[in-house]
């Protein structure tokens, strides 16, 4: 008998909801969510809603009133509020209060009556710090934890990032997985600042706005007085335990950028090999406290109360820098609920722990090296190699970093840094979803889509991939001809082209020519099963005896050569069971391995395009009305 319980009770099923939202993200229809039965009453001043199972809620008035976004509240295009907290009548009291199936009514004792969306209310109640009274909707992502299992970062090009889709999947992985690394960036000093400052706002420290990470101390510039040598572990070749950067400011930095200008590499792109032994791990710390958390909630509760000391010397030892806060921090939620939002650990840096009472104290340590422990437990934690080019993009609140050793005679290792804030990835994340939202749908598995997100799929595939499907085909046979003769006569441009026309003059029909036109246009992808991947993609739209021998035409086109390579030149007999094997035979013989004579008078292309458009443009599967495949998505229009 809570807020929940009337949230649920006044709300449809999951699948219902997914099934009537807005394109708009995170819009839910009104009218047709809620019931009619939820009343409203006042009682001392405040504000009952009831339904009529009994679940009753009790709302403050000033709770509603801060909410109101009449013209006499709030600026109308910016929904901020016009007055001051000491403006509100003293003591203000719920007058009267009534509901529809969507608004709630409230009149107030000074005379003030607003209207609120009862939706708008219930979800709030619920959702307090993910629904916003100054915008319209928002739907931040669903943090997601990981452990080894995540195998390794997701990725992004550089490129990628700014472009929508891109942008929107980079901001996506840093607000849900914590991390991503972008690939393929310029290999010059100053790309990380910049990518930081494009993508939100850059977060310049002592040390300027980006710092640079090699086996010697990184000279900078501070405050005109020229340059010192700015010292720190990581401009060394050991190895560094997982920690996170600058424990010892009160706001810690958000995010951290790391550019690999130089660096050595492998041959696979992974790492480790011999020619270049240095890695970088990372794991999640908010994973792994939430494990302690379930595991040992004593240990817990004592890293997120006990206030401890990071320190830093400013780099050139001429200041000194410090906070005091516990090593797990929380946020606390409306309905009492703690989550972790930050983590504080660097051996670096100190974390020393105050003085408390000896068993305190035995408890505070034992809890600290268990959760240092579980930090750099192999389960936890993901194991890669940078390349020049790639940036190391990841929440310094949550992920913790390390390094293995660097070994000086696997050439030069330079990394540039920075960090950038978290409200303007978050800022950046709203704008792209909202854009996507108007334009794509906002189902994330098929079981959410509805027939109209089916039927609009299948549009899209029909207009993008289906109807282009026979100038696309025509480009991929076209496109053989740079691939040369490979040790052949003709090109396998020439050699479609030339047995299609033997075909075409020896009165084939359509199915046939256009198969005996498209069979080796996979070949230059592999030359193994080229035929069957080819019978695979053609299948919908071709006659079974054409299928047949495009699908098998490799086996029985062996005949000519296979006593040369120590292949078995009768191994086509084990298909003489079919009705199409004749049909074969004689395909291979006049057609197939007939065609690579250079002087031969092949039709050129454009001669079958009506042809191949004829083909391909019929029904998918238009040879069997009851083939599941017919009314897959692209396969209907």
């Amino acid at each position: 008998r809570d807020w929940r319980s009337l949230l649920r009770w006044c709300l449809p099923s999951t699948s219902e909801i997914v099934a009537m939202r807005f394109s708009v993200i995170g819009m839910i229809p009104l009218a047709s969510t809620l019931s009619p039965s939820v009343t409203a009453s006042v009682r001392a001043g405040n504000v009952r809603l009831e339904t009529s199972g009994g679940v009753v809620v009790e709302i403050h008035p000033l709770w509603l009133r801060e909410r109101c976004l009449s013209d006499s509240s709030v600026d109308a295009s910016t929904r901020q509020p016009l007055h001051g907290f000491h403006e509100v009548v003293d003591g203000l009291l719920a007058s009267n209060a009534t509901t529809s199936a969507t608004e709630l009514v409230v009149g107030f004792s000074d005379g003030h009556s607003s209207s609120f969306p009862l939706q708008d209310i219930l979800q709030e109640w619920s959702g307090f710090e993910t629904t916003p009274v100054q915008s319209e909707q928002y739907e931040p992502p669903v943090v997601q934890t990981w452990n080894a299992s995540l195998r390794f970062p997701p990725e992004v090009t550089y490129e990628q990032v700014f472009q929508p889709a891109g942008r929107m999947k980079f901001l996506s992985s840093l607000l849900t997985i914590g991390m991503t690394v972008v690939t393929d960036a310029p290999t010059e000093a100053g790309v990380c600042s910049a990518l930081a400052s494009n993508v939100s706002t850059l977060r310049p420290t002592e040390w300027g706005s980006v710092f640079n990470v090699k086996t010697v101390p990184d000279a900078q510039v501070l405050d005109g007085t020229g340059k010192k040598a700015m010292k720190d572990l990581a401009y060394t070749p050991q190895a560094i335990g997982f920690h996170v950067d600058n424990p010892y400011r009160d706001q810690i930095p958000s995010f951290q950028l790391l550019h690999a200008i130089e660096h050595c590499t492998c041959p696979d792109g992974l790492g480790p090999c011999p020619t270049c032994s240095v890695v970088n791990y990372a794991v999640d710390g908010w994973y792994v406290a939430e494990k302690l958390r379930q595991e040992d909630p004593e240990a817990f509760e004592l890293l997120t109360t006990v206030p401890v000391r990071f320190e830093n010397n400013g780099g050139d030892g001429g200041t000194v820098i410090f906070a005091v806060k516990p090593m797990i921090e929380l946020a606390h939620g409306s309905g009492g609920e703690q989550r972790v939002v930050g983590i504080r650990l660097s051996p670096k840096s100190g974390g020393y722990a105050p003085p408390m009472p000896i068993e305190r104290a035995n408890k505070f340590y034992a809890a600290r090296r268990k959760f240092s422990e579980m930090i750099h437990d192999e389960k936890h934690r993901l194991t890669f190699q940078l390349r020049p080019g790639d940036i190391w993009v990841f929440d310094n609140q949550r992920v913790l970093h390390s390094r293995s050793v660097i070994d000086p005679t696997q050439g030069a290792r330079f990394l540039q840094g920075c960090y950038m804030n978290r409200d303007g990835l978050q800022a950046g994340h709203e704008r792209h979803a909202r854009a996507a939202a108007i334009a794509n749908p906002n189902w994330t598995s098929l079981a959410e889509t509805t027939p109209s997100h089916v039927e609009s799929m299948a549009s899209e595939y029909s207009r993008v991939v289906q109807q282009p499907l026979a100038e696309r085909l025509l480009a991929m046979l076209d496109s053989q001809e740079a691939t040369g003769t490979l040790g052949q006569p003709v090109t396998l441009r020439e050699h479609g082209l030339q047995a299609a026309t033997r075909a075409v003059r020896a009165g084939e029909d359509d199915d046939i020519v256009v198969m005996t036109l498209l069979h080796d246009v996979l070949e230059s992808t592999t030359a193994v099963n080229h035929g069957g991947m080819a019978a695979a993609m053609l299948e919908p739209f071709l006659g079974e005896k054409a299928t047949w021998i495009l699908r098998h035409h490799e086996v029985v086109q062996m005949y000519y050569y296979a006593h040369h390579n120590g292949g078995d030149p009768n191994a086509r007999e084990a298909l003489s069971s079919s009705e199409h094997y004749g049909a074969a035979l004689h395909w291979c013989e006049h057609y197939d391995q007939v065609a690579f004579d250079p002087a031969y008078p092949s039709l050129p292309l454009r001669y079958f395009r009506a042809m191949v458009h004829k083909v391909v443009g019929r029904p998918a599967y238009w040879w069997d009305a009851t083939h599941p495949l017919r009314t897959a998505s692209g396969a209907v229009a």
